[in-house]
Order: structure tokens, then sequence, then C-alpha cells
């Protein structure tokens, strides 16, 4: 009120500060923060003053802007990380662009960078800062034009990830003949595995904007399907874009206890019964939303991880929450720690202290990072169509690097017509 007579004509408001990674997080809410986190806040203040509100604050959809402005909790919304992530969010919510949004979902890269003083990146749009990020070459649909004649191509894309809608979404919104292939009963890849974590139902966005854009292209899609040198030949494809992603990497422990993947553990944490003394090797993004999961199913959780930090792959703010959970929960975490070998039943470690023998309590769990899953290039290069490599396929990565990859591929697409120097 004070600001307002002194004669203020809007209040701006956000929560937290960046003077330190507590309070930081108020300000770059993780996905732990609901949606629309500060509107309780902003109301009381809003009723005080005769003068605008605007308000911030895990506003990621129309429909949260909406909802805010409907409650009467601000007159003015103030979006950062949605407009990174598509900056024709307006133009999408209002009508004017008739194309889904890319949803931020809040993981914070953006931010990460920001801070390290790097370029800024985003998951879901690969092209920010760039020239490409105009709106025709984020959805080359709208452009509404077919390639040059002759220039139509077939393109086959294997494996129905992120990584190959997006490669699928770019191609066919060129205009270019496009088939996706998937060996799975349903499209996906890794998502229902990103998204079984606590807090990360948001990350389904990178999901969902792609097969939406799909949806609206004629673009066919076959689930049930191993690829073999014939049916690609059958096809007849000018480019084969192979997007199978990655596995997890495998380790040989020699104990008479179960050695389970964090893949598996994370996409259901019943396979370990609850009480059960397990360690988690590996802790990376996997491994800690493993040891999240498995805590709070009620298992007495250890990780080990050789890194002398743990997850540095997560944005600070994501993961000085789960870090914060994890010691909540009781977790044990050992970093700067290798495994040398067993004996005995027992892992024998070694870190700064010295070499030691741990009891690896009732179970083990693999999270040592994935490896790329390429059994299908030897049929796609016996069929002799040009291919090339997208995503984890090509080097394992995050949803970034492999969402990255396929759009590159696309714009390739788009400056030469063609794909067959895309494997030179």
């Amino acid at each position: 009120q004070a600001l307002e007579e002194a004669g203020v004509v809007a209040l701006d408001l956000s929560g937290g500060s960046n003077e330190s990674p507590q309070l930081s997080r108020y300000c770059i809410q993780p996905p732990s923060l609901p949606r629309r986190c500060l509107e309780p806040f902003a109301r009381p203040l809003k009723d005080a003053v005769g003068i605008p509100v605007i308000i911030a604050g895990r506003i990621v959809s129309p429909e949260d802007a909406e909802g805010v402005l409907e409650a009467g909790s601000a007159d003015f919304i103030s979006l950062g990380r949605a407009l990174i992530a598509d900056p024709h969010w307006t133009l999408k919510a209002l009508g004017e662009v008739s194309a889904p949004i890319r949803p931020c979902i809040s993981c914070n890269v953006c931010f990460e960078r920001l801070t390290l003083e790097r370029d800024v990146a985003c998951v879901q749009n690969p092209m920010v800062g760039t020239e490409f990020e105009e709106l025709l070459r984020l959805e080359p649909q709208l452009a509404g034009q077919s390639p040059a004649r002759g220039q139509r191509r077939r393109v086959l894309v294997i494996g129905a990830g992120v990584a190959g809608l997006e490669a699928a979404r770019m191609a066919g919104g060129l205009g270019h003949i496009v088939e996706v292939w998937e060996k799975e009963s349903q499209a996906g890849g890794q998502v229902p595995l990103a998204v079984a974590a606590p807090d990360k139902e948001d990350v389904a966005g990178v999901f969902t904007y792609r097969a939406q854009a799909l949806s609206q292209l004629d673009v066919r899609a076959r689930m049930g399907v191993v690829p073999n040198a014939g049916a690609i030949r059958a096809f007849a494809p000018d480019l084969v874009i192979v997007a199978t992603g990655a596995r997890p990497r495998r380790l040989a422990l020699d104990l008479p206890i179960p050695v389970v993947q964090a893949w598996d553990v994370v996409r259901d944490a019943t396979l370990l019964p609850a009480g059960a003394a397990v360690t988690i090797v590996g802790g990376g993004m996997v491994g800690i939303e493993a040891a999240d999961l498995l805590a709070a199913h009620g298992c007495r959780v250890t990780v080990i991880e050789t890194r002398d930090t743990l997850a540095p792959e997560m944005a600070r703010n994501n993961r000085l929450e789960i870090l914060e959970r994890l010691k909540r929960q009781g977790v044990v975490l050992h970093t700067s720690t290798t495994i040398r070998g067993t004996a005995g039943g027992r892992l024998r470690l070694a870190s700064s202290a010295g070499e030691s023998e741990f009891a690896p309590g009732d179970a083990v769990v693999l999270a040592i990072g994935p490896e790329p899953e390429r059994s299908v290039l030897a049929e796609v290069e016996a069929s002799g169509a040009p291919f090339v490599l997208v995503g984890d396929c090509n080097r394992p990565g995050d949803f970034m690097t492999a969402i990255r990859d396929a759009s590159m591929v696309g714009q390739a697409l788009l400056l030469n017509g063609t794909g067959r120097q895309l494997n030179a």
C-alpha cells in the first residue's frame, strides 16, 4: 500500500531469492512445487491494493494462467521458463497458431546453464537462442509447403521414443512421407521411466507435445514391429532414422543376492520388499531417483557413487530438493567410492579413507548408466538404405540431447531436401 501511495503502478510478484540454494527453489521452482505455487501468497496482496498485480510461479499451461485470473488472484501473468520452452506460447494459447504448446517441464536446465554463465538451453526447445527459433522452423508444418518436385523423400523412423517422434515430427512437418516403426506395443521409449519418480509428472510433456503434433500430420506409426532388412527394403526409404534408444549397462557381481537394474526398480519399486536393505551402485539421476522411491517404499538404502558429487547432471534446485529428501529418509550416501570387486558375498570398496569391505544387504540395484541399443543396425545396414543415428542409440545422454539430435536431422532435411548425405 505504501508503494501504491508512492506512485508505483504495478506489483510484479515472485518468491525466494537466488542468493542461496535453499531460497532459490522458490524463485526458480523445481517440479516438486505445485503449479501456481505462488498464488496463495499473491491473493492477499492483490486484495490489499488497487494497482495491477502480476504473478509468476510454475504457470505452465494456458489453463494454469486462466485459473489464476478467474480466481482473481492477479491481473496479469508473468511467464519465464514457459517462453523459453515455447517462444510462441502466447500465439498458441490465443488460438493464433494451430499447434500444441511445448510445455515447460521445470527441469531447470535453462537456469542451471545461466548460473554457470553458459548459453541458455532447453529440453523442449532445442533451437532456443539460435537463428532457427523462428516459428516455421520450430513448427515446419505451418508453412503449408511441400518439398520441391522430386525432393519429397520416404523417411522411415525406427523407434517411437522422444527422439524418434521428434525426427518424425520434423520430417512429416516438412511434407516428406514418414512412417514410424516401434517394436514395443506403445510409443514413449524411456518416458515411463522418467515420470515414475516423485514429482516428475510434467516430464511427460516431452512426449505429449510430440504425440499431439504427430496426430496433426500424415505420419503412420506402427507398433509391435521388429524391423528386418527385407521389410526395410520393401518400404524403400530414402532415409532411415534409427532412434532405438539405450539399455541399462550391466555389471557382473559375484554375489548371493539379487542384482537388479535401477530402470526396473524405478518403474516398480515393489520389485524389492519393503524393509529390505538395498545398495544402489551409481549415484546419478537414475540412481538417486531409485533411492528416493525405495526409501519411500520402506527400504533401507545405501548409494555408492564413484564421483565426488551425486547427480551432477541435474539442475541444482532440483538436485537439492531430492538430496534433502534422501537425507530425511535416512538414505546413506557414499561419494568418491569405487567398487573393486567382491569377496565372500561382500563388496570391496576403495575411497580416500582406504579399502574396505561392505555388506550390500538384501539386494543390489545397478544404476551405472546406459549404453546404446543398436541391435537393429545390422538389419538396417543389410537393407542398403542410407541411415542416421539419433538420440541415445547415437550417444547416450538425456532428453535434451536426444531431442536436439533429432531436430538437427530435421533441419538438415529442410536445408538440403534429401537425407543421402547425412550418413557421410
